[in-house]
């Protein structure tokens, strides 16, 4: 499970997984370690079939959503959320910020779960070092303007 659902309530969290296991033709089993009314920050624990998820409950509160669609069909697509310092995030920000091309990623910018912070330049993934939001804009922008260039 990635953190792409942790603005899930816990309900729903519990339901997305549901809905993935019987996609794959599996009847699930929940086997939860903490009630779900003992609050959002406590981890709990599912076992499906042979699988085991571990849910966390992190609070994000959205920063900026934005996805603008040029006239030649070029998507740019930028997504932040402002989430509690952990060691996987701990400049306080879950990203992912996109730039498409004829449906295929030609630049991209995330942090996703245990992957931490990294850029996507057309086939390959490099180390990203975040110095910050407005930095990871400009950067992220300074790249869409290279590819451009390059075309």
């Amino acid at each position: 499970m990635t953190l792409r659902y942790s603005h899930l309530a816990p309900s729903h969290k519990v339901k997305a997984v549901d809905i993935l296991d019987s996609t794959l033709n599996e009847k699930p089993t929940i086997q939860k370690l903490y009630s779900l009314g003992q609050g959002y920050s406590k981890p709990f624990l599912l076992l499906y079939s042979d699988t085991w998820y571990i849910i966390t409950y992190m609070k994000a509160k959205p920063f900026i959503m934005r996805k603008r669609v040029y006239p030649n069909g070029d998507i740019i697509e930028i997504k932040a959320w402002q989430v509690t310092e952990t060691p996987d995030k701990p400049h306080g920000f879950k990203y992912s910020l996109v730039y498409i091309r004829e449906g295929k990623r030609i630049i991209g910018y995330d942090n996703s779960e245990r992957k931490g912070d990294h850029r996507h330049y057309k086939d390959n993934i490099y180390p990203y070092n975040f110095k910050g939001i407005d930095k990871l804009f400009e950067d992220f922008f300074n790249d869409a303007r290279r590819v451009n260039h390059e075309d």
